[in-house]
């Protein structure tokens, strides 16, 4: 395993006390790298007959960037999977498709859509402000983002299984789909299918996430492999993220497609399938 730090996950004060740096961070099963929120993102897509792990190592020295981590969802077709399971080559990038747009540079750069499924986007500078929201990403004024991501914070709004209200709302408030007008206010938790599935999956299983807090103006990359020792739900990272003052917080592709390359140096390599189909990745540039 290359170098990591330990440091816990936990008081409200460690995104203020923790500065931007490529330090990868290990609480448990858990690694995880504290951004300033001027740090830039870039969507990196695979189109040739190459592995993965081989197109992340080449193209993290050619951006200069200093971690990469998996996307979203993606679809293989009927031959990419077979090649995959045959285990002979990897086969060009056109036999995977993006569950969720992706943005460059204001264009979308592959994808489909994906509107009933959650975005992040950085918006073009000077400021590189961050947003997170329902439905495909807005290319207009985006520098960088993708959508087809399942939420877990949004916008100060946890998501779980199941809508939970504030003590003292009336009976009868629905446990899942939009509350009424009148009751909106009292939702503390909105019910999100994606993360129940996601949920129910168990502790181990490997997890990517980017999150991010307002008031600190910090981005929080977590990465969790597949099969982790003793690992952690997604409902209480949810919550240890929030416990921390992330407000914003979103869960991409996971299993063993969950990867981390940080420092020109693999913690996490996709799994053997996954290298072989697998074309999307996240990168960061993070702002000292």
């Amino acid at each position: 395993m290359p170098p990591t730090t330990p440091l816990a996950m936990s008081g409200a004060t460690l995104l203020a006390r923790t500065p931007s740096t490529a330090t990868v961070y290990a609480d448990g099963d858990l690694l995880y790298m504290v951004m300033a929120g001027q740090s830039r993102m870039s969507i990196i897509l695979r189109t040739a007959d190459e592995l993965f792990t081989t197109f992340v190592d080449r193209e993290a020295r050619r951006l200069g960037v200093d971690v990469v981590v998996n996307g979203n969802y993606y679809d293989v077709n009927r031959v990419g999977l077979a090649f995959a399971v045959l285990q002979t080559t990897a086969g060009p990038g056109s036999r995977t498709t993006p569950e969720g747009r992706l943005v460059q540079n204001q264009q979308i750069i592959g994808g489909i859509s994906r509107p009933n499924h959650f975005y992040f986007a950085e918006s073009v500078g000077p400021e590189y402000g961050w947003t997170f929201g329902f439905g495909d990403p807005p290319t207009d004024g985006q520098a960088s983002a993708m959508g087809g991501v399942g939420p877990m914070i949004i916008n100060g709004l946890k998501y779980g299984d199941g809508n939970v209200y504030q003590p003292g709302t009336p009976p009868g408030a629905p446990t899942t789909g939009d509350p009424p007008p009148g009751l909106a206010s009292n939702l503390i938790q909105r019910n999100n299918a994606t993360f129940k599935s996601f949920n129910d999956m168990g502790a181990r299983r490997g997890k990517t996430v980017i999150a991010y807090s307002s008031s600190d103006d910090k981005l929080v990359l977590v990465h969790q492999p597949e099969n982790a020792s003793t690992g952690i739900t997604l409902e209480a990272l949810r919550d240890k993220l929030a416990a921390i003052g992330v407000d914003n917080a979103v869960f991409l592709d996971g299993g063993n497609s969950a990867m981390l390359m940080a420092n020109f140096n693999w913690y996490t390599r996709p799994g053997d399938n996954k290298n072989r189909t697998n074309t999307i990745g996240v990168a960061f540039d993070i702002a000292r």
